[in-house]
């Protein structure tokens, strides 16, 4: 019997699919391995050289930590590499390159924390009792970033491939705005030395015409301006800020300061005991005790001049997030807007831990919404943000939770209505993964929920508590007000700290009311500028209420908008960003409302923590207004941006009067609450010293200050007055209470300024320790 003949077609050997007949099927083409392992292994070398050589040079400056060089190389080094080959491992690599810069620190930040806490977890078992020190920190990090390296060189160099190229003229324009944050520290510094605020006064203004320029003509120029220009100018803002005085400038970030000394002296990150949220976020103990231990950078400077660097990077993913749906001139009126408002430079740069919070959350969403990744890396993505945020900061965490939820319903409403099938990233099992993340580490692992449980609580007890400030005015008035601290005298503030003292702390030893009469309330003023051109205060304060309702408006407007233009589309990512967009912003309506909600978490922090998300929306109605009135609409949104970015930095109160601002000026409101002095800091650890631990300690909000930033006491009471005082109590008064007799204090919402208490406390208690700038009684 003849063999069987098989009929075979080579569409890969033959052209046109030849067939041919053959007594035996053709084998399969055999590789040669022995030939082709060689090359490939030399490959794989020659690309994974540079980073070798880059790990080379990192370990080798840990050796030169106090060299000034040595500690920017290192800082650098684990800020940027670990991140960038991660994501060149997962295949991530955005065209844009400030947003591939800010992936990059964003995960190497992440990755960072997470190294402290493994290290800290893991180490003291094997006998390391500093695990967060130089040397173990340096091994897992050469280590991790070689692992990377072997991975990510397989294609390319993954140190050239993240490299991009700009023509010298560009280069040139960059490097012109890369010197207005070295000018804001000249300014600061001059300012810090006694000396002339002329270079402070001229970088504010510089900063303003740069955002005005590139609001009118940034769309004639090259792309690469705009988002280098936002992180110019909010570099430049922040360091304004966070550069003033020798010590950390600010309120919470005294209390940072604390938690990061606790981890930093024993070299090591542990659960705190007691619950303490501040000692829980690695983003302020871990984080920055591994930074400074390995860097040789001191803690102070870390939390003054780096973490201002990376939070700058959230204006450049707004503007990035924007653009993607939106013309790039008004994502960049929609970014700069977010720079202008008088919190970002005001407030955030005092927040260390949720500057690296916004970063984190920032490229989060980006990244999420990203369709250029592949859906299960942006999955990966948000639950590696679930972890990151939920180490950070629990208020950024829990807020992003409850605005994750809400969108993820809304979205299976729309999906249900559209009757599609599509997914998205926002599944039901990320969202609640994420959300486990989150109260995993808060509720049962550090047990620092008790912001949350309060909020529970309060909610339960008195309901959502509509605007509980403003009750006697108008509608309106009462919107417009919001839950802002109201400011009352000196009469009525005595009375409501005796009454909120006696009801709340009835343990204390009060002195007799006949001597407490003796002492009445005096008010007492903060000095202003002086008003030189009638009529620019009340033009500037109105201009800046409107531009925020009006931010509001549009950005409203904007968001449904951009989802009703998109009601057709079947992609997901468009309707889910959307949703989540809609979420955040019924969210900070009900912030603004709500007296319950805004005692967990502030505002107008709030307002940039949705920025990235609320953008698209402001840039979607920008975006509309510039295409039908061009010339107009342009001119009046660059009008909008210049006005309120400097009545934030403060130079519109230099003509028109008011508040002086702390990057200005050595005076005003701030400068009192926030420079701190060497005497002050002297004073406050001495009482640290010769305090027993349960000792009764009274200041004002001034003195807080100096206590939590110089010492390790934490228990204050901060409204020394005749009437709250305890006759056992030591009294800490600081260089604004003894040089220019005034305190300052708050009792809930309500905040007064007064006659400190001197002569009362000199004829009552004793002096044990003065000094030029201080005093403490008991």
């Amino acid at each position: 019997m003849p063999a069987q003949r098989a009929v075979v077609v080579l569409d890969d050997l033959v052209p046109f699919g030849v067939t041919y007949t053959s007594s035996r099927p053709p084998e399969a083409p055999r590789l040669r391995v022995d030939r082709l392992r060689a090359p490939r292994l030399r490959t794989r070398l020659k690309n994974a050289l540079p980073c070798v050589v880059m790990v080379g040079c990192f370990t080798a400056s840990a050796k030169l930590h106090t060299v000034l060089a040595a500690q920017v190389v290192m800082l650098a080094f684990m800020l940027i590499v670990p991140g960038l080959l991660l994501l060149d491992c997962a295949k991530v690599r955005p065209h844009s390159g400030p947003l591939r810069v800010a992936y990059c620190v964003a995960t190497s930040v992440v990755l960072l924390m997470m190294i402290g806490l493994a290290a800290s977890v893991a180490l003291p078992g094997l006998g390391i009792v500093r695990p967060l020190s130089r040397v173990p920190i340096v091994v897992i990090v050469d280590c991790l970033v070689l692992i990377l390296v072997w991975f990510a060189a397989r294609r390319h160099d993954p140190i050239d491939a993240a490299l991009d190229s700009l023509p010298s003229s560009q280069l040139l324009i960059c490097g012109l705005l890369g010197a207005l944050p070295l000018a804001a520290i000249a300014g600061a510094g001059l300012l810090n030395n006694g000396s002339t605020s002329h270079v402070a006064i001229a970088t504010a203004a510089i900063s303003t015409t740069v955002l005005v320029g590139l609001m009118m003509f940034g769309r004639r120029g090259p792309a690469v301006y705009l988002p280098v220009g936002l992180f110019a100018v909010a570099l430049a803002a922040a360091w304004a800020y966070s550069m003033r005085s020798s010590h950390l400038f600010g309120f919470d970030i005294q209390q940072e300061i604390q938690a990061f000394n606790a981890t930093m002296r024993p070299a090591a990150w542990s659960i705190p005991r007691d619950g303490n949220p501040y000692a829980a976020m690695l983003s302020i103990t871990a984080l920055p005790a591994l930074l400074a231990q390995v860097s040789g950078v001191s803690g102070v400077m870390l939390f003054k001049v780096v973490y201002p660097l990376l939070f700058a990077l959230v204006p450049v993913v707004v503007y990035e997030v924007a653009a993607r749906w939106a013309p790039r001139a008004a994502a960049f009126g929609a970014a700069a807007l977010t720079i202008a408002l008088p919190q970002f430079a005001g407030q955030l740069p005092a927040i260390a831990r949720q500057e690296i919070a916004l970063l984190i959350f920032a490229t989060m969403i980006a990244f999420a919404f990203d369709t250029t990744i592949s859906i299960r890396i942006r999955k990966t993505a948000l639950l590696v943000g679930a972890v990151g945020l939920s180490v950070a900061h629990y208020s950024t965490a829990y807020a992003t939770v409850a605005a994750l939820v809400i969108a993820h319903f809304v979205y299976e409403g729309v999906r249900f209505w559209r009757n599609h099938e599509h997914h998205g990233v926002l599944t039901f099992r990320i969202v609640l993964v994420f959300a486990a993340v989150v109260l995993v580490w808060n509720v049962v692992i550090t047990d620092s929920s008790q912001n949350l449980s309060l909020f529970v609580r309060n909610a339960k007890a008195r309901g959502a508590e509509i605007l509980p400030n403003a009750r006697d005015g108008s509608l309106t008035d009462r919107w417009l007000t919001g839950n802002t601290v109201k400011p009352i005298g000196a009469y009525e503030f005595y009375g409501r700290a005796k009454g909120y003292y006696v009801d709340q702390n009835r343990f204390l030893n009060f002195y007799p009311r006949e001597l407490q009469q003796q002492y009445p309330p005096v008010d007492t003023k903060v000095q202003q500028n002086a008003e030189i051109v009638p009529g620019v205060k009340t033009v500037t304060s109105l201009l800046r209420i409107s531009t925020t309702q009006l931010m509001l408006v549009f950005t409203g407007v904007g968001t449904i908008w951009f989802l009703w233009k998109r009601r057709t589309n079947t992609v997901p990512v468009l309707t889910e960003f959307a949703a989540l967009a809609i979420a955040f912003l019924s969210f900070l309506a009900f912030m603004r409302v709500s007296g319950v909600a805004a005692e967990a978490y502030n505002q107008e922090r709030a307002q940039l923590h949705a920025a990235v998300l609320l953008s698209v929306g402001l840039a979607t109605t920008l975006g509309w207004g510039m295409h039908r009135y061009r010339r107009t609409a342009t001119a009046f949104a660059a009008l909008v941006v210049g006005v309120t970015f400097a009545a934030s930095a403060g130079l519109t109160s230099l003509v028109g009067g008011g508040d002086i601002s702390p990057t200005l000026a050595n005076r005003g409101e701030a400068y009192e609450r926030f420079v701190i002095a060497d005497a002050e800091r002297s004073a406050a650890r001495w009482l640290d010293a010769h305090r027993q631990p349960k000792s009764i300690i009274f200041t004002d909000r001034y003195g807080k200050l100096r206590l939590w930033g110089s010492s390790q006491i934490t228990s204050v009471f901060d409204s020394a007055t005749p009437g709250t005082i305890d006759r056992g109590a030591f009294v800490f008064a600081s260089r604004t209470n003894v040089v220019e007799r005034r305190g300052r204090g708050q009792i809930n919402e309500f905040s007064g300024s007064y006659r400190f208490p001197l002569p009362f406390l000199d004829r009552t208690k004793s002096v044990l320790y003065a000094n030029t700038a201080s005093r403490i009684y008991r």
